[in-house]
């Protein structure tokens, strides 16, 4: 029998609408879409887009495995003389039951790249091609069931079993077993991507329980020996799984490095991350302009400025010749010129005094002329709510006496003071 014809013969058939509505409705309404941020990253996108698909494919593929099988039992296949192996009826059964729950996943995915004009790339694939191979053991574990319990009932049973023990995971505290659900429990900023190692413990895990389940088809009369096995590679497989991400914590392991930058300009050079580079020749002037003021007042700029979001969930700081900006946030809220002005503030610690940071984030807003923007995050930020009228009275002032020297004394009182800004606030 032809693919074609075991296709239409199949519950995949009759599923595949049922299976395109859900899919449709968790791409638009759902969370499936691209989502904000993504950057035209693709490792990004494509973990987005799976993310609450995860349930929905693993579900099918149980469910349709589960109904397949009981539809054979129901024929008494498995009473008949065995002509052929347990395997290769469960292969020709699965295979166009695999379709759906396959389609469900590589179509939102290709939407998602298309609809955001971005390309695939290598390190984007492994999510999805982990899924694929999960919705094999998730439909095997469905066809063991079906050969034993009453279809009807099973199938929907076993669908809603696998998608709540499945999506349940993302919002355990039980670390361990987000990390070997299924479901790539974290979606990759720009430049992360997921290590193809942290996708072992899903394969096993679910992929043992299937080994397991089929192993119980073995040619062996003895019953209790294929019990024995199938309990001892399913034990072995989901110990050895949790066993190897019992450190991860809440991420796994991340590959970084990974994002392409687009840069513009020299003196200073600006980078921002591939996908989101369409307005880079604007932020390159705004960048230029501010440090154009800086220089009026005696500061240095850098060679370099990055947008930060490059940097993923690892902030990198500041240095003389490279800062770090949030370029891509400023050019959102047209506010690049104070993200720039900002970045200028590279405290060499994590913690300066809260005060002398204000006198130099005044300072630095008036010198660029920014000093709306500036009020409006002092306004943002309740840990300043606290400094009195006289405080700031005294930021002021402190502010207009260094605004009266010269660039070269403001230039050397800026280096100057930030390094003091880490003293006191270590006191």
């Amino acid at each position: 029998m032809s693919l074609l014809a075991r296709l239409r013969a199949s519950s995949a058939f009759w599923f595949a609408p049922v299976a395109a509505v859900l899919t449709l409705l968790s791409y638009f309404y759902g969370a499936a879409g691209p989502r904000p941020g993504h950057l035209g990253y693709a490792p990004t996108l494509v973990a987005g887009t799976l993310a609450p698909l995860y349930p929905l494919a693993y579900a099918t593929a149980m469910a349709l495995g589960v109904w397949e099988s009981g539809r054979l039992a129901r024929s008494r296949v498995w009473a008949l003389a065995p002509t052929r192996s347990p395997y290769h009826v469960a292969a020709q059964a699965l295979l166009p039951v695999l379709l759906v729950p396959w389609a469900m996943l590589t179509l939102p995915v290709t939407g998602a790249l298309i609809e955001t004009g971005t390309l695939p790339t290598l390190d984007s694939v492994p999510p999805l091609l982990m899924a694929m191979v999960l919705c094999v053991a998730h439909a095997t574990i469905g066809f063991g069931l079906g050969r034993h319990l009453p279809h009807v009932i099973a199938a929907p049973v076993a669908a809603v079993l696998a998608f709540v023990v499945v999506g349940s995971t993302i919002t355990t505290g039980e670390w361990w077993k987000r990390h070997v659900s299924g479901q790539y429990p974290e979606i990759p900023w720009f430049g992360e991507a997921a290590d193809p190692f942290t996708l072992i413990p899903h394969l096993l895990y679910t992929g043992g329980i299937a080994v397991a389940v089929a192993l119980l088809w073995l040619p062996v009369r003895a019953l209790l020996l294929r019990v024995a096995l199938a309990a001892a590679v399913a034990v072995a497989a989901t110990t050895g799984a949790q066993h190897m991400v019992q450190d991860w914590g809440r991420v796994p392991p991340l590959l970084t490095g990974h994002g392409s930058l687009t840069c513009v300009g020299n003196a200073p050079q600006v980078c921002m991350a591939e996908g989101s580079a369409d307005n880079i020749d604007a932020v390159h002037r705004a960048a230029a302009s501010v440090l154009q003021d800086y220089r009026a007042a005696g500061l240095t700029g850098p060679r370099t400025i990055v947008d930060a979001r490059t940097d993923g969930r690892n902030p990198q700081p500041s240095t003389a010749e490279v800062w770090r900006s949030a370029l891509s946030q400023g050019d959102r809220i047209r506010a690049i010129r104070f993200e720039v002005t900002r970045s200028a503030l590279r405290y060499p610690c994590r913690r300066p005094d809260l005060a002398t940071a204000q006198v130099l984030g005044m300072w630095a807003a008036e010198v660029t002329g920014e000093q709306a923007a500036n009020a409006r995050r002092i306004q943002r930020e309740p840990e300043l709510r606290r400094f009195s009228a006289a405080e700031w009275s005294r930021i002021r002032e402190e502010v207009a006496k260094v605004r009266r020297t010269s660039p070269a004394e403001q230039g050397a009182w800026f280096e100057q003071t930030l390094a003091r800004a880490c003293v006191k606030g270590a006191e």
